[in-house]
């Protein structure tokens, strides 16, 4: 969640080109996957069921239905966090300039997942605490670059497409 909220603060802040955000990104997924690798490994022994089985327990006692389900969902986010980070690498200019409502629909499925992770399932009421002061700042930061001009979309960029056009009809 660190480097999630980290990537979307110096998203905010440094220019759209910058390089920082994107290896914040790259580093928070990696650790990620590392995280999920490290809970197989030490607290599941590599046992899918076991995982399953315990997730559905942990489930069980925050909101009372035995569903292990939710481990999919972990797994989801991993991917869309490899692919979307793969996407920034392979592309930074058609990464910025991608649909507001994929960029949204991806914010938001971090933000569910990391409420859940320390709100919902947080293990201390300092975890929980914590958790949701920081996922109201992360939306608060998700609206805020949603809703910022895209680099290509600036008021300078705009003029100046309108002056090519001109000058290329009077030609």
């Amino acid at each position: 969640m660190t480097a999630w909220a980290l990537a979307l603060s110096a998203r905010a802040v440094l220019a759209p080109r910058s390089r920082v955000p994107r290896v914040i990104w790259t580093v928070g997924c990696i650790a990620n996957l590392a995280h999920i690798a490290a809970a197989l490994h030490i607290a599941h022994r590599w046992d899918f069921d076991h995982a399953f089985a315990e997730v559905a327990r942990r489930t069980y006692d925050q909101v009372g239905i035995a569903w292990g389900g939710g481990i999919y969902f972990n797994y989801a986010l991993a991917v869309l966090w490899l692919i979307d980070a793969a996407f920034w690498w392979m592309s930074a200019h058609a990464y910025a300039h991608r649909s507001r409502v994929l960029e949204a629909a991806i914010q938001f499925y971090f933000l569910f997942m990391f409420f859940n992770a320390t709100v919902v399932f947080g293990l201390s009421p300092h975890t929980r605490v914590v958790g949701l002061i920081a996922c109201v700042a992360a939306t608060m930061g998700v609206l805020r670059t949603l809703s910022a001009r895209r680099p290509m979309e600036s008021k300078e960029n705009h003029e100046n497409s309108k002056v090519r056009k001109v000058e290329q009809e009077r030609r």
